[in-house]
C-alpha cells in the first residue's frame, strides 16, 4: 500500500485532506493510505441536517470549523489530539468487504502496540466498550474507487466534543448511554504512546512504499477543496419529515412528496451509509407508486443504503416504525 505524504508539515484545513483523497483516487490504481491532524473541526455526514447535529453557536464562539463530507455516517469532532486516517482503494463491487478490511487493518495495527481494540457495529472501533474510532466511506463519482476515512482519538478535548456535537436522544438511547462523553475514550487514557508515535506506527505498519504529492497535485487538491467550502454544500438541500432510528441502518429521515396517494419525490437525510445510487435504486422505482404498489415492487434498497430493506423503507415512508 502507498503511503501518501506532503512536502511540508503545515496546518491545513480539513477540507484539503478530503480533497486530497479525491485527487489520490484520480491518480493511483493501487491502495493508498495517509494520516492527518487538523485544528478543531466538526465534520458531519453528507446526508445529515447540520442544525440537528451541531451546536452551531458554540462552534462559532470557539472558532471550530464546520465541514460537510461526501461520505455518509454520523457527526464527529476532530482537533490536534485526534488522528485522522484516509484509505483509498479501487472498488471491486464489495463495498462492505472494503470497509471491513480497513477496520481490521487498523485493529491489527493497534494490537501490535498493546491496544486491545475490536471493530463493532457499522463503523466503530471500540476499546472496553467505548468508542476509540469512528469511520465512514463513499464511492467516487465514477464508481472506480472507494474512500474510507475515520478518526482515532488520542488526546482529544472531549469537553469541547461534548458541547460541539448534539446527537439526538434516540441515537444516544440506541447506544445505551446518556452522553457523548460516556461513549468515547482517548487512547492516552490507556496507553503512554504519543500521537506522533501512533501516527508513525500506523503508516509504517499499513504501508510498504511512499509517494509525496507533487506541486501540481497540491494545486489540483486546492481546486477540489473549493467545492467543500461552498455555502450551498455546507448547508445541504433537504429538511426531514419522518425520522427514525433503524437497527442495522442508523438514523434515516425522509422528506416525501405525494400527489394524492402517489409518491412523486423522496429525499433522504441521516447518518446511514450510502453504498450505491439512491436515485436509481430507490427514487426511480418508487416514483408514481402508491404504498400498496410499493409493497409489490421487486427492488432492493440495500443496494443504495446499507441495511435498509424494502420493508423497513416502506414502514419509514408510512411512518410505521416504532
Amino acid at each position: 500500500m502507498i503511503h501518501l505524504t506532503l512536502p511540508n508539515e503545515i496546518w491545513r484545513p480539513l477540507p484539503f485532506y478530503l480533497a486530497m483523497e479525491e485527487v489520490a483516487a484520480r491518480h493511483f490504481s493501487d491502495e493508498c493510505f495517509f494520516t492527518w491532524i487538523v485544528p478543531p473541526t466538526v465534520i458531519f455526514g453528507r446526508n445529515q441536517i447540520m442544525q440537528n447535529e451541531v451546536n452551531i453557536a458554540y462552534c462559532r464562539e470557539h472558532e471550530i470549523q464546520l465541514v460537510r463530507r461526501k461520505s455518509g455516517g454520523g457527526c464527529v469532532y476532530a482537533d490536534e489530539g485526534n488522528l485522522m486516517m484516509s484509505y483509498i482503494t479501487p472498488t471491486d463491487g464489495q463495498v462492505e468487504g472494503i470497509f471491513t478490511r480497513y477496520l481490521q487493518t487498523v485493529v491489527k495495527a493497534l494490537g501490535e502496540i498493546g491496544i486491545k481494540a475490536e471493530a463493532t457495529g457499522r463503523n466503530d472501533i471500540m476499546v472496553g466498550g467505548r468508542k476509540l474510532s469512528g469511520n465512514a466511506f463513499y464511492m467516487t463519482a465514477d464508481k472506480r474507487h472507494s474512500i474510507v476515512h475515520g478518526t482515532l482519538l488520542h488526546s482529544s478535548n472531549l469537553e469541547r466534543m461534548l458541547h460541539a456535537i448534539t446527537p439526538s436522544t434516540a441515537k444516544l438511547e440506541a447506544k445505551g448511554v446518556e452522553s457523548v462523553r460516556q461513549r468515547v475514550i482517548n487512547l492516552s487514557e490507556i496507553s503512554s504512546v504519543t500521537i506522533q508515535e501512533l501516527r508513525e506506527h500506523l503508516e509504517r505498519t499499513v504501508c510498504d512504499r511512499e509517494f509525496c504529492f507533487t506541486p501540481e497535485m497540491i494545486a489540483e487538491t486546492e481546486e477540489v477543496m473549493k467545492d467543500y467550502l461552498k455555502e450551498a454544500w455546507l448547508v445541504g438541500k433537504h429538511q426531514s419529515t419522518n425520522e427514525q432510528r433503524i437497527e442495522g441502518v442508523g438514523t434515516v429521515a425522509v422528506d416525501v412528496k405525494w400527489n394524492g396517494n402517489r409518491l412523486i419525490d423522496i429525499a433522504f437525510t441521516g447518518d446511514y451509509f450510502c453504498v450505491g445510487d439512491i436515485a436509481e435504486e430507490i427514487v426511480r422505482p418508487l416514483h408514481g407508486k402508491t404504498c400498496e404498489e410499493m409493497a409489490q415492487l421487486q427492488f432492493t434498497p440495500e443496494r443504495a443504503i446499507m441495511g435498509l430493506t424494502k420493508e423497513k423503507l416502506i414502514n419509514l415512508i408510512t411512518n410505521k416504525i416504532n
